[in-house]
């Protein structure tokens, strides 16, 4: 039954019209059957649907906590699925969704700190995720603190401090599969007011054996500080440094290199 079953009273007290008493008081206990299946059950905020019977169904689907004034959406939301819950559809879909704090996605979370949106990945809170798109439109300026690598060319930046005058120190390196010709603007200070500027050019081999490289513009302050050596290996192209003081020596380079 989904519906209220009224009595038929008839016209007439008595006339034999209307129900027989058992089925009047037979319909009087479906009644209240209906009834007591149309009060809902779960705990206080609770909201609940209406099944095809016109009863209430579901446990909990969707609360309201008006301690924290937040909506919260249970594993018995209706209608269930593996895949999780719809909110709108391909047709119909959300018009504006404004969040105060953190979006979940997967195992990546969005959330906004000082104008500033950030997508960490939830179940290893120090990596970032990879962003994907395909048209970026900018009013302002683009900040980036690691490297950009568009499909053929990468701009970025290192700093490395060498401690003492070793031959051939790493500064930077890069695979070779992946490389065929950078510029290099890299600036070495030591503690006291010396520096020297250096411009890099480096190219592969059409065979990826070895690299040809200039140096030059060369602007020195103060003492000479090191020589600067290019090479490939252990499959990777590398800038190495050559200190002809025996102290610390900071190396901060710039570069844009075509990726092979």
């Amino acid at each position: 039954m989904s519906t209220i079953t009224p009595i038929n009273v008839g016209t007439l007290a008595n006339d034999g019209t209307g129900d027989p008493l058992q089925v009047a008081f037979r319909k009087i206990n479906d009644n209240f059957t209906h009834l007591g299946n149309l009060v809902p059950n779960g705990p206080t905020g609770s909201l609940q649907y209406i099944d095809a019977n016109g009863y209430f169904a579901g446990t909990a689907n969707a609360v309201y906590d008006s301690t924290h004034n937040q909506l919260d959406l249970g594993a018995t939301v209706v209608p269930l699925s593996d895949a999780g819950i719809d909110l709108g559809t391909a047709e119909n879909r959300i018009g504006n969704l404004h969040l105060a704090n953190t979006f979940a996605l997967g195992n990546i979370s969005i959330s906004e700190t000082g104008n500033t949106i950030s997508f960490p990945v939830t179940v290893l809170t120090s990596k970032l995720a990879d962003l994907h798109f395909n048209n970026a439109n900018l009013d302002g300026n683009l900040t980036v603190s690691g490297s950009v690598t568009f499909e053929a060319i990468n701009i970025g930046k290192f700093s490395v401090t060498t401690p003492d005058n070793t031959t051939n120190q790493v500064i930077f390196q890069m695979p070779a599969s992946q490389f065929n010709a950078g510029v290099f603007q890299i600036t070495s200070r030591d503690g006291s007011t010396s520096s020297q500027t250096v411009t890099l050019s480096v190219m592969t081999k059409n065979d990826g054996s070895s690299v040809h490289y200039s140096a030059y513009g060369t602007v020195f302050i103060g003492y000479a500080l090191t020589r600067y050596n290019v090479d490939i290996g252990y499959g990777n192209v590398r800038i190495m440094v050559n200190p002809i003081l025996n102290t610390s020596i900071t190396h901060v380079g710039t570069y844009e290199i075509t990726r092979a």
